[in-house]
């Protein structure tokens, strides 16, 4: 009796519904592949409507008919979205259908009536069908929107947190990027998960860089050009060929550099950092070849662009996916000290200092900071001005080991060389300078334990 009073109580049996036809159609009639379909619909209606899916008991609830009217008004609303044409009330059985309407009935009959008009209900079966399989797609509007937050949040926290843990972070994202593109969505939400994997992988692939492990940063960078190319996304098509110009150029290979940097000048849009940046780098290549007179027409090409940034970034991307005086300014003040020019370039790296101090707290790029502040003492050196050269050491010389990425040591590793070049180099300034950047350059940042892509060398 209990169990039977507690059935009557749970409402109204009615016999097949077309809901649960429907969903026998759609192939949706587990609670796992309904609760996608009914998330992806919700979410379509808007925020207001994100969280209100049923429970698996409500659901077995629907589909046997056990109601004593129609659920409340958010289940209704979603459900006449997932379902277009029914209204709630038809759904479970207690309003009849439309005429015209493809019912389990009429779907029955077609298939044994060979008259024209059953031909046609058929084929209108099959393309409610399609259209239930097209539009189980795998991810929604609002998850594209937080993927994108979460590029940014990795790009932004990059040589401002430990690297160990920002790596698995982007790991993490780039394998569930990949996941959600072997499933299906919408041509518009392939194009923004190919984006946002092309950015993931250029990340880890500038990681790589700054970790002395171009091999891996050249493979994630294949992987995020064809990203790019099915994304048809310029903007990050250019700065995959500035990260490219970056391993060219810490191999010394400043032909290789200059090829990559007017490559990707192709893709930048006016305003960029992305122009800005590989403009800049142009300019230092052709220094580094020898070629002086193009390299001071890149020059002030470059510095031309800055007007072009206007009051923010064009990119809408942080770190290195950013580029504004502040960086600029490392790639113009090398030029200068490669063109014999130092005071130049101790003028462009204080100018450079100044831009990175006044940035606000959490958008201060500490990485390029520290790269042109080691201009500014290569500068001071050139000059025979120790004492500066010195001041201007003392706040690279305090990044802690987690962010003594390879260009960085490089940098100090010229500066130590120097010092210990110079005429006087015996005087105890330039061998403090000398002892500092030595020591600096023997605790260069570890590779982090797993997940980049690679493997630690190992020893026989």
């Amino acid at each position: 009796m209990a169990s039977g009073a507690a059935e009557q109580s749970s409402g109204t049996r009615v016999a097949v519904t077309p809901l649960k036809s429907l969903c026998r159609a759609r192939h949706i009639q587990t609670y796992a592949c309904f609760g996608r379909a009914y998330d992806n619909a919700a979410a379509a209606l808007g925020a207001a409507f994100i969280g209100v899916r049923p429970s698996e008991k409500t659901f077995r609830r629907w589909l046997a008919g056990e109601i004593g009217d129609v659920p409340r008004a958010e289940h209704c609303l979603v459900l006449e979205v997932m379902f277009t044409g029914w209204t709630a009330r038809q759904l479970f059985g207690l309003d009849p259908p439309d005429d015209g309407a493809v019912t389990p009935a009429t779907v029955a009959r077609s298939r044994s009536d060979p008259d024209e008009r059953g031909a046609l209900v058929a084929s209108a079966e099959d393309s409610a069908e399609f259209l239930a399989w097209a539009e189980l797609g795998n991810v929604g509007d609002l998850t594209i929107e937080q993927i994108q937050v979460d590029v940014r949040r990795l790009a932004r926290a990059y040589l401002k947190t430990d690297t160990g843990p920002l790596v698995e972070r982007a790991v993490d994202l780039r394998g569930r990027l990949f996941e959600l593109l072997r499933g299906r969505q919408k041509p518009a939400q392939t194009r923004e998960l190919f984006g946002a994997a092309g950015w993931t992988l250029t990340l880890l692939a500038w990681i790589s860089i700054d970790l002395k492990r171009p091999d891996v940063a050249e493979t994630h960078l294949r992987t995020a050009r064809l990203c790019a190319d099915y994304a048809e996304y310029g903007l990050l098509r250019a700065w995959i060929a500035a990260t490219r110009h970056s391993v060219a150029f810490w191999e010394d290979d400043y032909q290789t550099a200059v090829g990559q940097a007017r490559n990707g000048l192709v893709d930048a849009p006016a305003g960029s950092g992305a122009a800005l940046l590989l403009t800049s780098a142009v300019a230092v290549d052709l220094a580094y070849c020898g070629d002086h007179i193009r390299a001071r027409e890149m020059l002030t090409e470059a510095q031309r662009r800055v007007d072009e940034l206007g009051a923010a970034d064009a990119d809408g991307m942080e770190g290195p996916f950013a580029c504004a005086v502040g960086r600029a300014g490392s790639f113009w003040a090398d030029t200068h000290l490669v063109l014999g020019q130092p005071e130049d370039a101790l003028r462009i790296a204080a100018e450079s200092v100044h831009a990175f101090e006044a940035s606000p707290p959490g958008e201060r790029n500490l990485g390029s900071e520290r790269m042109v502040r080691c201009q500014q003492v290569k500068a001071h050196m050139a000059m025979r001005e120790y004492d500066g050269a010195s001041e201007a050491l003392q706040p690279v010389l305090q990044t802690v080991q987690e962010h003594r990425v390879g260009p960085l040591v490089r940098r100090v590793s010229e500066i130590a060389t120097l010092a210990g070049a110079a005429r006087d180099a015996e005087t105890p300034l330039l061998r403090e300078i000398l002892d500092h950047a030595t020591e600096f350059t023997r605790l260069p940042a570890a590779l982090p334990r797993r997940g980049i892509g690679w493997q630690a060398p190992t020893t026989e």
